[in-house]
């Protein structure tokens, strides 16, 4: 049987839009689609992809600016990105598994990270879905949420099935952003 790979919205935000580490979450693609691997996420990702796409057009802060031609574009390539959705009423208990990795996160956000940063705090039951997905389904999670790896470091069970887009092709799982959770730069194991 195939293995198929779990990809989260900010790895197929990179398949639409021009950005940092577009090139290796193409590459994931092809490589993907040359070995028959099937390219799967929970059926709210290309939703939560839309989403990320229209943010570019009004961003918060300093991220990717784009014009709504741009944004156009990349919903139609989005639409027919190959992207299986995994209906997530087969996985009995996937649900409150993604509760308890969301609250695992919530906790281990309050005691370090995100205290008197103003960085996210709070971790999303999407984020605990694709993680939760991956698991089940035995292959890795490709994101591109440093914050997400870096909070799943204090949860073994989980943090195997997660790969840095940055790292591809190699996703050492336990190497995670060295200088800080949304900085790129050196890395180390668990820091």
């Amino acid at each position: 049987m195939i293995e198929p790979v779990v990809l989260d919205a900010s790895v197929v935000v990179k398949l639409v839009l021009h950005e940092e580490y577009s090139e290796r979450a193409s590459q994931l693609r092809d490589d993907c689609t040359a070995e028959r691997r099937p390219m799967v996420g929970p059926p709210h990702i290309k939703v939560e992809a839309a989403n990320a796409v229209l943010k570019r057009l009004h961003p918060r802060k300093s991220e990717l600016v784009i014009g709504i031609d741009e944004a156009e574009t990349a919903l139609q390539d989005l639409a027919e990105l190959p992207i299986r959705e995994a209906p997530l009423s087969d996985y009995r208990g996937l649900y409150a598994e993604a509760l308890y990795l969301a609250e695992a996160l919530y906790e281990w956000a309050l005691e370090g990270p995100a205290r008197g940063t103003g960085r996210r705090a709070r971790p999303t039951m999407y984020d605990g879905f694709y993680v939760v997905l991956a698991r089940r389904l035995g292959t890795e999670l490709w994101t591109d949420d440093r914050w997400l790896i870096r909070g799943l470091l204090t949860l073994p069970d989980f943090a195997s099935y997660v790969r840095w887009i940055g790292d591809y092709p190699d996703g050492d799982p336990y190497l995670v952003p060295a200088r800080g959770v949304d900085e790129p730069g050196s890395y180390g194991v668990g820091q």
